[in-house]
């Protein structure tokens, strides 16, 4: 028997296809709402001989999915047959399709005929020896991202569903709004139906349906909005419910409500086609009216559920602020103690400076200063508010971003031995200096007149040491807390909390002075892409001890800065 692993993330698509499935090949069906899930199918289930996807879901989509197994970079075997089930297949995505090997593409709604000749190329495929496979660089090269960008599919091409009644049919008999009809009552609905195509971003007005006409997603996405005025006066708008193939895009309307109900807004998230059915009957006794009746019946049970589910989806979203509100009063109670905290340090690093503490001494006391900042991190911590992990204070995946760290810290170094070299070679004031030379904060000389190098060895693993400490202040302590106590996209946020956990990282290097400062800013800009980019501190700690000992112990690069 077959095992088909079903991935779409709308779950009415989900039943739809599955029955259409079951009604081609007798076969065990295991579900995923994306291509995370789909991916973790994979590891946990060998069994799996066939992928049936479909394309627009979150990341990895359905495209990226077919260029992942093709490449060999899933549990699953290059070679799986693989089906893609889509109302957004363009010219393009066919092309990108058929130059992954995909072994068919169905526009939805699936029908049994269509999957049928689908499922008879995979079998003919398996007989002939089985599909051949391109080596996988060759997968890995092509282009599949740009087609899902945001807004391409907001003007798609519109389907007229009820051209074919055939579709039509199985799309009606699978609406929960008309699950209590049958097919004769069905076959009556389709006669008049009709569909009207949305772009994305479009606003519809919910009366324009009045309370005859029962609009029914097909194809595409729309969520109802309702609007709320803060203290300051501005208006906002949240969504109420998200409406996907198979939902109304009119319920309120059809249900004949007060007349001072104020209908909420309905906005096309991305391209919607939509089959309207026609209740208009003078006669109230006509078996098109006596449908209405069964048709509002089951509607008033879904917004009886919708109202119980709409109370819990409350009380969860309470919880969720209420914890997000005592995250972000921590996380700002932090930050607000780490300006005074760099006040004092500052403050300590110049007295360091002016008693003219050098070497060793200067080290312990700087370490001893930043002891101070990790502090209250640790008393954080232990208060539970926040998680270590969340901070990315893990040793999750230390394993690949230390790989990850070396590699970046490689080509990091190498452009500092190319400008130190241009530097000495083409700049009058820099040349003759040699390209390499020791620390002279760090250096001292033996009784005989030579390098004493277990000195500077010692200073090196005091740094070494010492830096783990500097990151976890610097990244987990400030990045992190900023990430958590900043609001808007998950990218602006990122990229503020880089840049002001940077600007405190070089203001807390000022007493040496302003070019040292400028150098450790630019070099903490890398290190917080590369945190935030691994969310680990393993990674970042191994890239600052490579990056700052070559530039400090073995370029002496602290000279050219004064």
């Amino acid at each position: 028997m077959k095992t088909v692993l079903l991935v779409e993330d709308l779950k009415f698509s989900r039943v739809v296809i599955s029955r259409t499935i079951r009604s081609v090949k007798d076969c065990t069906i295991i579900e995923a709402e994306n291509g995370e899930q789909a991916l973790e199918a994979l590891r946990n289930n060998s069994e799996i001989n066939v992928i049936i996807s479909d394309i627009m879901m979150s990341s990895p989509s359905g495209l990226e999915l077919l260029k992942m197994v093709r490449a060999g970079k899933t549990a699953a075997d290059r070679d799986i047959p693989f089906i893609i089930i889509s109302g957004a297949i363009t010219e393009e995505v066919q092309d990108a399709l058929n130059n992954l090997d995909v072994s068919g593409a169905i526009s939805k709604p699936a029908t049994k005929s269509s999957l049928t000749e689908a499922w008879t190329q995979i079998e003919a495929d398996i007989q002939a020896g089985g599909r051949s496979i391109r080596p996988e660089t060759e997968y890995d090269a092509i282009q599949v991202s740009h087609l899902l960008e945001p807004g391409a599919f907001d003007v798609a091409n519109p389907l007229d569903i009820t051209d074919d009644q055939n579709k039509l049919m199985a799309f009606l008999g699978a609406v929960p709004v008309l699950d209590n009809l049958n097919q004769r009552e069905l076959e009556l609905l389709s006669r008049q139906a009709y569909t009207i195509h949305y772009s994305g971003g479009e606003v519809v007005d919910g009366e324009v349906f009045g309370t005859t006409r029962l609009p029914l997603i097909f194809k595409g996405e729309a969520e109802f909005l309702q609007s709320s005025q803060l203290p300051d006066g501005k208006i906002v708008e949240h969504r109420v419910a998200l409406l996907e193939a198979g939902n109304a895009l009119g319920t309120f309307n059809f249900m004949n409500l007060a007349d001072d109900y104020k209908h909420p807004k309905v906005r096309i998230i991305r391209a919607t086609d939509v089959v309207v059915l026609e209740f208009d009957d003078s006669d109230p006794n006509s078996e098109l009216s006596r449908i209405k009746v069964k048709v509002e019946s089951i509607i008033g049970q879904f917004l009886t559920r919708r109202v119980t589910y709409a109370d819990k989806a409350l009380a969860m979203t309470l919880t969720q602020q209420l914890a997000e509100t005592r995250i972000k009063r921590t996380a700002g109670g932090y930050v607000i103690m780490m300006f005074v905290l760099l006040a004092i340090y500052t403050v300590g690093m110049r007295i360091i400076l002016d008693i003219e503490l050098k070497g060793s001494a200067r080290t312990i006391s700087s370490v001893a200063l930043v002891l101070t900042f990790l502090l209250p991190f640790i008393i954080m911590l232990r208060s539970g508010s926040i998680k270590a992990v969340d901070l990315g204070l893990t040793f999750h995946g230390a394993r690949a971003a230390t790989v990850d760290a070396v590699v970046m810290s490689a080509i990091f170094i190498a452009v500092l031995v190319g400008c130190k070299f241009l530097l000495v070679t083409f700049v009058d004031a820099f040349q003759g200096q040699p390209m390499f030379a020791l620390s002279k904060d760090f250096a001292r000389l033996t009784p005989a007149g030579g390098t004493d190098w277990l000195f500077y060895a010692t200073n090196i693993a005091i740094y070494a040491l010492f830096v783990p400490v500097q990151e976890i202040i610097a990244r987990c302590g400030i990045q992190s807390l900023l990430v958590e106590f900043l609001y808007g996209s998950d990218a602006r946020r990122a990229v503020i909390a880089i840049l002001v956990s940077n600007f405190i990282f070089a203001a807390v290097h000022t007493h040496l002075n302003v070019g040292f400062a400028l150098a450790t800013f630019f070099g903490g800009l890398f290190f917080g892409w590369l945190f935030h980019r691994n969310r680990s501190i393993v990674g970042v700690s191994i890239s600052h001890i490579m990056i700052g000992g070559v530039a400090l112990f073995a370029l002496g690069l602290e000279e050219f800065l004064k």
